[in-house]
C-alpha cells in the first residue's frame, strides 16, 4: 500500500518544520544530513500528529516511532529500513529544493522486504556502513526476505527517473511500483516495508522529513 495526497500541507506547516530545522544541530552519516525527530518537543510533536489525524485521516490508534529529516545532494539509495518490526507506515513530507531543474522523483517499490534494514548499492564503493541500515550489492530479487515479486523487467516507467549511477535495469529485475512527484505541500505515504529509494536529484539539495508509525 502506497499513496500520494497532493497540495494538503500549508506554506505555514512547510515553513514550521524548514524553520525548526534550521534552528537545531544535525548530525552526518555517508554525506547525508539528518537531524532525528524531536521526541521529548511536546510543540513539533502536537504538530506532527495534528498532520496525521486531521490531513491524513488516520483513525486507528498509533505511535510514532521515527524516523527523521533529511538533507543531501545526492538520490537515497534503494532501503527498507523499518528499524521496527512493528513498523506501520512512512510519512513523507517533502519541504524545499534549492536550485531545481525539474520535477523530482520519489519511488515507492511494490516489492517488500521483510528481514532486517538494508540498502541496496548496485556497484557503488562505499566506506563503512550506514547507521542503521546494512549494505548489500545483491539484487532485491534475489535476498531471502524479498517478497511480491513480478518476475518481469523492471518498467521502463520506474526506471526512466531512476538514478542509474550504481545500476543496470536487470538489478531491478521482478520489481515494480510508481514515481511520485516530490514536491512540497504534497505528502507520500507507504507501508513501512516497502523498498523505496529517492529518483534521479532534480536540484542541487533537497530537504524532507520522514515520520515513521506503528499501530499501538
Amino acid at each position: 500500500m502506497h499513496y500520494s495526497l497532493k497540495n494538503i500541507l500549508s506554506k505555514e506547516e512547510i515553513e514550521y518544520f524548514i524553520d525548526y530545522y534550521g534552528s537545531r544541530e544535525h548530525y552526518v552519516t555517508q554525506e547525508m544530513e539528518k537531524l532525528s525527530i524531536p521526541f521529548d518537543d511536546s510543540a513539533f510533536i502536537t504538530v506532527v500528529n495534528d498532520i496525521i489525524q486531521d490531513k491524513l485521516g488516520i483513525k486507528e490508534k498509533y505511535k510514532i516511532i521515527g524516523d527523521n529529516y533529511y538533507r543531501h545532494s545526492n538520490s537515497y539509495l534503494p532501503h527498507c529500513d523499518a528499524t521496527d518490526e512493528r513498523a506501520w507506515l512512512n510519512i513523507v513530507l517533502p519541504l524545499k529544493q534549492y536550485q531545481q531543474v525539474g520535477i523530482q522523483k520519489f519511488i515507492v517499490f511494490d516489492q517488500t522486504w521483510i528481514g532486517k534494514n538494508m540498502t541496496w548499492c548496485g556497484n557503488a564503493d562505499i566506506p563503512g556502513d550506514f547507521l542503521s541500515n546494512k549494505k548489500t550489492d545483491q539484487r532485491p530479487v534475489d535476498g531471502e526476505f524479498f517478497t511480491n515479486g513480478t518476475d518481469t523487467i523492471l518498467p521502463e516507467s520506474i526506471w526512466n527517473h531512476m538514478d542509474k549511477k550504481y545500476f543496470d535495469q536487470d538489478y531491478f529485475y521482478s520489481m515494480s511500483g510508481t514515481a511520485y512527484d516530490w514536491v512540497p505541500k504534497d505528502i507520500i505515504v507507504f507501508d513501512s516495508k516497502h523498498i523505496h529509494a529517492t529518483g534521479r536529484m532534480q536540484s542541487q539539495w533537497k530537504l524532507g522529513l520522514s515520520i515513521r508509525i506503528e499501530k499501538s
